[in-house]
């Protein structure tokens, strides 16, 4: 159970579905359809911290679990919750094993988390879900709403939760 508790708290901290007009405070003005790519790469970001966190400070077995049961959240919530209706959670699930080896092999060559949310943002405006000469502001948002820091908050929580015996 205590598992199930520290998947759900992580889960929670991934934002919901992101409505177009919320763009405007970040001077982007997008339709519908760039509102739902961006909340997936920000829903791929912070499922991608939530997993480099456990992976760090979470005992092995009890990290495992924990990511099985965020995973299974994001299945559960995929439609209420981030308002992909009409985009397969299997394409999620596949997008999450090709994009994680490339942030790993970035974060592994010394970048930093900005570096991985720059790439986002570029490729975002190199698809053309951004107009081109947005990508700053698209960066500025990400830095805002990708939770990094409550992630690491979270998990170091969690880990809290460990006897000393059972850290790695």
């Amino acid at each position: 159970m205590a598992h199930e508790q520290g998947a759900e708290t992580l889960f929670n901290v991934i934002p919901p579905a992101i409505a177009p007009d919320f763009f405007e405070d970040y001077g982007l003005t997008v339709s519908q359809e760039q509102a739902q790519s961006i909340t997936w790469e920000i829903v791929l970001l912070s499922t991608y911290w939530i997993k480099r966190a456990i992976q760090v400070g979470i005992p092995e077995q009890a990290g495992k679990e924990i990511w099985e049961h965020v995973q299974t959240q994001v299945r559960e919530r995929w439609e209420s919750r981030f308002g992909f209706v009409h985009r397969p959670i299997e394409q999620f699930f596949s997008d999450i094993e090709t994009k994680y080896r490339g942030w790993d092999h970035m974060g592994n060559q010394g970048g930093e988390p900005i570096a991985i949310l720059t790439q986002v943002a570029g490729t975002l405006e190199s698809e053309g879900t951004i107009p081109r000469g947005e990508e700053h502001k698209l960066l500025v948002l990400l830095l805002d709403l990708v939770p990094m820091e409550e992630i690491g908050l979270a998990v170091a929580e969690i880990e809290e939760g460990f006897s000393p015996d059972s850290l790695p």
